[in-house]
């Protein structure tokens, strides 16, 4: 186990550090060439292996099953937004278990998190939380005790947590390093203030950059010496990485690196909308005040001018085509006017695809049971399996399937709330499927999305999307120095972590201990214990979001690409 070095005499029993969108594959790449040394060295002391993501991989319901150690069928976060509603409201109020920082908390350790997500608003913790990107403004509100906004200030400054400027296609390396940089003073400041037992933060860049550019790792607008954004990126976490263990990490401390993702380039488009209207299950209509005859007509001119845009790109020159780009900005920009406004007919629709950085899932418009519902209840069943069998029977344009599972929400999730969640998921064939995210009541982000020629289309750029693969690392005194041997979900983090620290699991906790992870002489000599826990949650101040704060959400989640 690494040790820390210098003057500093505390040392947390667990340290956590999250790698938002840490992918295996390229962790263990870039381990094995000696680019990311301190969590190499990491692993060369503990263990090191994939870490199976939630399905769908998505920030809100990875990072909050990991918390609660239960899956999203009883913790009830399924999404950013409220599935069950099927509106545009971004909230993440909505957690109905407990997390591993409350439960230690009430045990009566020390508890420090800062800028994990699914922890907004901030639980009143025997310590500090400062929540993560679902936070509505960077301020008081979104730390606990208030009076951490002080010292986080005096730390780092004003910062925005929530920058743009790391996005393509005009990233700023410096505000990459400045949004990492701030994170770790102002995280810094507070554990040495408080000096929790138990301590995680979560880094966002990795995942940021990965939607921008795991598909272009070298982009123009980079300096001509970073040969890999993504690496890049990695480094500078790997850095702070080595840093927090230097400084921190005791002769008894427990380490863990983990991710709630991994990354994967996207290739094939999925046009899930398309797909549902051309089969009946969606209906749209014009927007109020607008004629269905020239409705009609704009779209049928969408659908020429997209056609036309497609031939000339398959037979002019690249160079023609990237100097016609503006023009063609321009006429979809006019075009798309009139067409920005469409909505649901819900009074005739009854199937609802909703879009991820993955394959997406689906609702179904139950009456009796949803908002809008007009679908018989009798009739799911039936209509669920005719889905399942279009997506299924779904080729690309090489013939090869799309999907290789579609189940249903009953068959991944279990516990008082699967019924607010998604009635199937899409499980792609591969990792490079992105399912394109249209928005439930409006269609402003992608006003050409049912002039798409195809269901299924091939990317000439590839997009960062989710995969399943993400990573875990734990070292420490009782860490046996091997690979993981056996499959690792996040439900098995939380009731491995408290194990490590020799703490009873909660008994509703659904994963199991990894219990390959551990050196035998702890095994034998610490048996797992259960405790009975009240999963409930603290009730907390400042809960929900204010309909501005929910618009200005909704945008910041779309311009990080997780919208």
């Amino acid at each position: 186990m690494p040790q820390a070095t210098g003057k500093n005499s505390y040392h947390p029993r667990l340290m956590v550090i999250g790698w938002d969108g840490g992918d295996y594959r390229l962790t263990r790449e870039w381990i094995a060439a000696g680019e990311l040394p301190a969590i190499g060295e990491l692993c060369k002391r503990g263990a090191f292996g994939p870490l199976r993501s939630t399905l769908p991989p998505f920030t809100p319901i990875a990072w909050t099953t990991f918390m609660t150690g239960v899956n999203a069928g009883r913790h009830g976060v399924f999404d950013w937004r409220d599935i069950a509603a099927m509106d545009d409201e971004v909230r993440l109020d909505r957690r109905k278990v407990a997390t591993i920082w409350e439960l230690l908390s009430r045990r009566g350790s020390t508890v420090g998190v800062y800028n994990m997500p699914g922890t907004y608003p901030p639980q009143p913790v025997n310590g500090f939380m400062v929540s993560g990107l679902e936070s509505p403004a960077f301020g008081r509100a979104m730390m606990h005790p208030p009076e951490v906004f002080d010292e986080v200030v005096a730390a780092a400054g004003e910062y925005d947590p929530f920058p743009r400027t790391v996005l393509a296609p005009n990233c700023d390396l410096r505000e990459v390093e400045y949004q990492i940089a701030c994170k770790t003073r102002a995280a810094r400041r507070l554990v040495e203030k408080y000096r929790p037992d138990v301590f995680a933060v979560v880094y966002n860049a990795t995942d940021w950059i990965q939607h921008s550019y795991l598909g272009n790792r070298k982009p123009e607008t980079l300096p001509e010496e970073i040969e890999d954004v993504v690496l890049y990126t990695y480094k500078l976490v790997d850095r702070e990485l080595g840093r927090w263990i230097e400084q921190y990490a005791g002769p008894d401390t427990t380490v863990v690196i983990m991710s709630d993702h991994g990354g994967a380039a996207a290739r094939r488009l999925l046009n899930l909308h398309k797909l549902f209207v051309d089969r009946g299950w969606l209906q749209i209509e014009a927007a109020p005040g607008t004629s269905g005859a020239g409705a009609a007509a704009h779209a049928a001119l969408a659908r020429a001018s997209l056609r036309l845009w497609n031939a000339a790109k398959r037979l002019l020159p690249q160079a023609v085509a990237s100097r016609l780009q503006p023009l063609r900005q321009r006429v979809r920009n006019r075009l798309a006017a009139p067409l920005q406004h469409r909505q649901i007919a819900w009074d005739r629709t009854v199937a609802v695809p909703m879009g991820s950085s993955a394959g997406g899932v689906v609702r179904l418009n139950i009456a009796g049971r949803d908002r809008h519902g007009i679908l018989p209840p009798q009739q799911a069943e039936s209509l669920l399996a005719e889905i399942r069998e279009a997506l299924l029977a779904m080729r690309d344009q090489r013939g090869e399937p799309v999907f290789e599972a579609v189940p249903s929400g009953a068959e991944v999730f279990s516990g008082p709330y699967v019924s607010e969640g998604p009635d199937l998921l899409l499980v792609p064939s591969e990792p490079s499927v992105f399912a394109l995210p249209g928005l439930h009541d409006s269609w402003t982000q992608i006003p050409f999305l049912l002039e798409q020629p195809h269901a299924v289309t091939e990317l000439q750029q590839p997009l960062g999307v989710h995969s399943m693969e993400g990573i875990l690392v734990m070292a420490g005194p009782q860490i046996e120095a091997a690979p993981l041997q056996e499959q690792a979900s996040l439900l098995d983090v939380a009731p491995t972590l408290l194990y490590a620290i020799g703490e009873p699991i909660a008994d509703y906790m659904e994963g199991k201990i990894l219990r390959s992870l551990f050196k035998p002489r702890y095994l034998q000599a610490q048996a797992p214990t259960y405790r009975h826990e009240d999963p409930t949650p603290a009730k907390t101040q400042g809960a929900g979001y204010t309909p501005q704060q929910r618009e200005e959400l909704a945008q910041r989640l779309t311009g990080l690409g997780y919208l």
